[in-house]
């Protein structure tokens, strides 16, 4: 919720901070007991998605993490399919 709130006001820097944290909750959760091998884990679909919504609203994202996929950020798979 953090996340789309920095968003709706246009805060880049803030943003960053809320999706850095965000992606060591989801690191902290995938990581513990035998999750860490469920492929569920593996990357953040939610937080790939809000951050796609701030790239396409101009955001610079600072935050780097395997969690989110850059082929997905950089929407470089786009033309790659007949539509």
């Amino acid at each position: 919720m953090n996340l789309l709130t920095q968003l709706v006001r246009g805060d880049a820097e803030k943003f960053n901070a809320e999706l850095a944290q965000a992606l060591e909750w989801h690191k902290d959760h995938w990581t513990r007991d035998d999750r860490e091998l469920n492929p569920e884990g593996f990357i953040s679909p939610g937080l790939t998605a809000v951050t796609c919504l701030a790239r396409d609203a101009r955001f610079t994202i600072t935050v780097e993490s395997e969690y989110l996929p850059e082929g997905l950020l950089d929407a470089e798979w786009v033309g790659e399919f007949p539509t």
